[in-house]
């Protein structure tokens, strides 16, 4: 990450020629404090903040993993979009919305419980189990 005007920086010379200087990295001193979210502990734990936009890319796989918790927040919108298939696998899955909910597919919908669905397509619904119950 590029240092931001105001920040203090650690800099290296090219072959000791004072024309020649180049940014290793930010410093913490003086009135520059990391804060309380990027203090973490010397067990290989790290932490990225930014004052602006944080952009990852990658031209093949991506991937987070956690053998604790995994936490997304965001106080503004959430968007997850994929080019192909998109997998939401958990023991126990919820979803929750103060006012709406929206599934919506373009062909076929489709909830599965068991031997029981319902499906939702343009030629209708149906729906089908061991025992239906209707009221």
């Amino acid at each position: 990450m590029l240092p931001v005007v105001g920040e203090e920086v650690l800099i290296g010379f090219e072959h000791d020629d004072t024309t020649r200087p180049y940014v290793l990295g930010s410093l913490f001193g003086g009135v520059d404090k990391p804060g309380d979210e990027l203090v973490q502990s010397y067990d290989g734990s790290f932490a990225l903040r930014s004052d602006h936009k944080v952009h990852v890319a990658s031209a093949e796989d991506t991937t987070f993993t956690s053998q604790a918790a995994f936490t997304v927040e965001a106080q503004g919108d959430v968007a997850v979009s994929a080019g192909s298939n998109l997998a939401i696998k958990a023991q126990k899955l919820s979803l929750g919305g103060d006012t709406e909910i929206t599934l919506e597919a373009g062909t076929t919908l489709t909830l599965k419980c068991g031997p029981s669905q319902i499906q939702l397509s343009s030629a209708g619904v149906t729906v089908s189990g061991p025992m239906i119950n209707l009221g």
